[in-house]
């Protein structure tokens, strides 16, 4: 690497911008996670909460957000229907997994399934339904 590249980083970095390999980083991970726009609502949801992937659905299978696969969607969904059916009172689900958590999320009117790395408290999930729904990421 030249003096000028690290001159540029470093220009970068006192401007308050991203340095080049950030923004090479970000740009790995949108393209990861199938986002190539990093304008777009869902790519900023995801990463203002650290999530790998999200869906958000309506209850009755209706994908409105899609971060994730389809078949994310249903399985998440099936499975929260069976766990409302046993507790009619849950509202979140955290399933750990090998490689992180799975965190099922009902706010009343939509479903969220998430993939994480790391732990996702309730709290979170509540904040992301919020902002979800108040910014109208699902329009």
């Amino acid at each position: 690497m030249t003096i000028f590249w690290h001159i540029r980083n470093l220009a970068r970095r006192l401007s308050g911008r991203e340095t080049l390999e950030e923004e090479r980083f970000r740009k790995l991970l949108a393209v990861k996670r199938g986002l190539t726009n990093p304008d777009d609502k869902l790519h900023r949801l995801l990463n203002d909460f650290t999530l790998d992937s999200i869906v958000i659905s309506k209850p009755d299978g209706v994908v409105i957000g899609n971060g994730g696969s389809r078949i994310e969607s249903v399985k998440g969904s099936a499975l929260f229907e069976y766990i409302r059916s046993e507790l009619p009172d849950a509202d979140y689900v955290l399933v750990r997994v090998e490689n992180g958590t799975r965190v099922i999320y009902s706010d009343g009117e939509y479903i969220y399934i998430a993939k994480a790395k790391g732990y996702v408290s309730p709290l979170e999930m509540k904040l992301l339904s919020k902002k979800f729904r108040r910014e109208g990421y699902g329009e």
